[in-house]
């Protein structure tokens, strides 16, 4: 009952590769999350995995970072911890600089440019559609920013113009800006290009070093006569005051992407494969590296932060990476469930790990067996099967029992009453976590799913099978002949289940469909056409009830019909749980969305 994962759909191109990292099977927790702006049109937002935030696309006062990244994503790390702010925007952000970290700037794609105070951002006019991706300034009243098509503009404090007396032509992508005050400005971009400002007109820099198609990605300096422009080919151009000098970096030292210095002798600079060099005044020399990173920005005190190979953050410090956010998981989440305090549970193979703004982290150790399904009514009291074995308790350190000969697909419990579990072999055991008994079964079939509503349970499996309990008795059903993935009830006599069957002609390739229990039988409901195989149900009420399924595939039903939502993920869909303020979705590629209700 489970299709093959899927990599989800991207709206945006990302902005520069990241590698891809190993996944870690994981199982997640997490108090009630809010949506943090990435959305689709029909109100699903991302919760995991972030936006990615794009290589450079930072700045730090060594207190405060703040990075910016696709779908308008913008992260601000404290010494408080870590927290994503909304943006007027879903345009993918390059740049963002600030006098200070509670006035600020970011530019981005089709000629974005926010601005940061009393709180929140604000979109501003912009005279330019092409993409900035360099911001840099002196004030909030003399600000620059430029990227592509040669674009460059300047902000005086009132608007946003164009700087249109400069040397850069239509086919420079300007990439980096900086300056010693007003009168003394440098950009720098590719093909080789470096401009500079001496406060009534705009040059171009003549070099031998400017020559041919490699680019400029960053600038700094100590003042008007300690100028460095980094190249992409372990070049660094140098200005003394006097004249222009090329410099060798050391090996290692190719597109150098950051730099800062407290002094002409104390410079420090990191490449986009995360080496990390300093100059001592006289030579540039490798101070360590860091594997698996993009460079973020150097911060007032030297410190690098890096986009890792799974987008997550670290800070640089003495040449050693150490995590401030923790890594994405790019697994498959197989199974949610949500208390009713709103503590949010996700399974994914054999680890404990707790779902933060800032990532996953593990919480315990890991099981023996990857974990299929979820129950808890509390955060002290979590259940868990897969394979033979059932946890439960205290998500930290879970008791755990196993049955013998056993291949459990699927747990439903109840506050103080225990537990129900099902099996591959169809049979069904009730539990109190450390003995187990059976109380039914079914023939040849597989079961798959359990839930229960007042004194009535519904078990659902291969072949349409369903066991049902009514009036302490178990009833062998047959809602039609599918493969019945997921299970769940509104009442004693109001059911839902989810099925999906493999299409003649197209093997591997699941539909899938919805049947409905109300008034003692089993009918098939309508749904929209095409939808994919279907793996699991949750609700709210009967006139609030959400299906989940393969390729991204979410269905709700608002008590008359069945219609498609759009998540913007072909990420496939297992899991589905909610609470009176949010629905939550989880699937492959460690996808966890958000609506709310």
């Amino acid at each position: 009952g489970r299709a093959p994962a899927t990599e989800p759909r991207r709206s945006e191109a990302q902005a520069g590769p990241v590698p891809a990292r190993a996944a870690q099977a994981t199982l997640a927790t997490v108090a009630e999350p809010r949506a943090r702006g990435a959305c689709s049109t029909s109100g699903w937002c991302w919760l995991h995995p972030l936006p990615r935030l794009v290589p450079g696309a930072a700045w730090s006062d060594g207190t405060v970072t703040v990075a910016v990244g696709t779908r308008g994503e913008i992260l601000r790390v404290t010494g408080g911890g870590m927290r994503f702010e909304p943006a007027p925007t879903t345009a993918t952000l390059y740049a963002v600089w600030g006098p200070s970290a509670e006035t600020m700037f970011a530019v981005g794609a089709g000629g974005t440019v926010l601005r940061y105070g009393s709180g929140q951002w604000t979109a501003m006019a912009s005279p330019t559609l092409d993409d900035l991706v360099a911001i840099w300034g002196t004030s909030d009243r003399d600000v620059y920013a430029a990227g592509g098509r040669g674009a460059l503009l300047h902000f005086d404090g009132h608007a946003w113009q164009e700087e249109r007396r400069h040397p850069a032509e239509k086919r420079h992508i300007l990439k980096a800006i900086w300056g010693s005050g007003p009168r003394d400005v440098y950009v720098a971009g590719e093909p080789a290009i470096l401009i500079h400002f001496d406060g009534k007109a705009w040059s171009r820099i003549q070099h031998a070093g400017l020559a041919g198609d490699h680019g400029f990605h960053a600038l700094w300096g100590s003042g008007p006569r300690d100028v460095w422009a980094f190249s992409a080919y372990q070049t660094a151009l140098h200005f003394d005051g006097r004249a222009w000098s090329s410099e060798r970096l050391p090996a290692g030292g190719y597109g150098v992407a950051a730099a800062w210095g407290s002094s002409a002798r104390d410079v420090r600079a990191v490449d986009v494969d995360g080496s990390f060099m300093r100059y001592d005044g006289s030579t540039w020399k490798l101070a360590g590296t860091v594997k698996g990173g993009w460079p973020f920005v150097l911060d007032r005190d030297g410190r690098a932060f890096f986009a890792g190979s799974a987008d997550a953050l670290a800070l640089v410090e003495r040449g050693e990476a150490r995590p401030t956010a923790s890594a994405r998981f790019s697994g498959k989440l197989t199974a949610l469930t949500v208390t009713r305090s709103g503590e949010l549970f996700l399974g994914a193979g054999n680890a404990l790990v707790q779902l933060k703004v800032e990532g996953l982290e593990r919480v315990g150790s890991e099981a023996r067996v990857p974990l299929d399904a979820l129950s808890a009514s509390s955060a002290e009291e979590l259940w868990a099967v897969g394979g033979n074995v059932v946890l439960h308790g205290d998500p930290r350190a879970p008791y755990e029992t196993t049955i013998a000969d056993e291949e459990l697909r699927g747990i439903w419990a109840r506050s103080g009453e225990g537990a129900h579990v099902v099996s591959r072999s169809g049979v069904i055991r009730r539990g109190d976590g450390k003995a187990w008994t059976e109380v039914a079964r079914v023939a040849d079939e597989t079961l798959n799913a359990i839930t229960g509503c007042g004194d009535a349970i519904f078990a659902v499996g291969s072949g349409g099978a369903v066991l049902r309990r009514a009036g302490g008795s178990w009833l062998r059903e047959r809602a039609g002949s599918e493969y019945l993935s997921g299970v769940w009830c509104a009442s004693d006599g109001v059911a839902f289940a989810v099925a999906r069957r493999t299409t003649d002609g197209q093997r591997g390739v699941s539909v899938g469909g919805v049947v409905r229990f109300e008034r003692g039988a089993w009918t098939e409901e309508r749904v929209p056409a095409d939808t994919p195989g279907l793996n699991a149900i949750w609700g709210a009420s009967a006139a609030e009830i959400y299906a989940v399924g393969d390729a991204g595939a979410i269905l709700r039903f608002d008590g008359r019909s069945w219609t498609r939502e759009e998540p913007e993920t072909r990420a496939d869909l297992f899991g589905v749980a909610g609470t009176e303020r949010g629905v939550y979705v989880a699937g492959s590629t460690g996808v966890v969305l958000r609506r709310a209700r």
